[in-house]
């Protein structure tokens, strides 16, 4: 089943490029096991009224995977480098109603 994983919290309070540091090296660490799992996609946004805060979405072909990911012991550590505080994770499965990508 498909679906997206949603993880959105408020940055620490470091240089931004600290944060992106943090940022691009866990997704350059996950990268590879998440794509075995079935991660399609990895896209990170800022809150455009409080840039503190930041989501990221990531796609995925497989919800079982995603769970799986996510479930890593070590997450929390690595999200805790650039998130201040334990941020919100919700998984999330796609249904079958109308939609569009593009």
């Amino acid at each position: 089943m498909k679906g997206v994983v949603i993880v959105r919290g408020l940055l620490k309070d470091l240089p931004e490029n600290e944060l992106r540091e943090a940022h691009d090296l866990l997704l350059a660490n996950l990268k590879g096991p998440g794509r075995a799992l079935g991660n399609t996609g990895h896209r990170a946004y800022r809150n455009v009224s409080n840039p503190r805060e930041l989501m990221v979405i990531d796609t995925w072909e497989n919800i079982g995977g995603a769970e799986k990911l996510m479930s890593n012991p070590d997450l929390p550590e690595h999200l805790g480098k650039f998130y201040d505080g334990t941020p919100e994770v919700a998984i999330w499965s796609q249904t079958d109603w109308d939609g569009y990508d593009h």
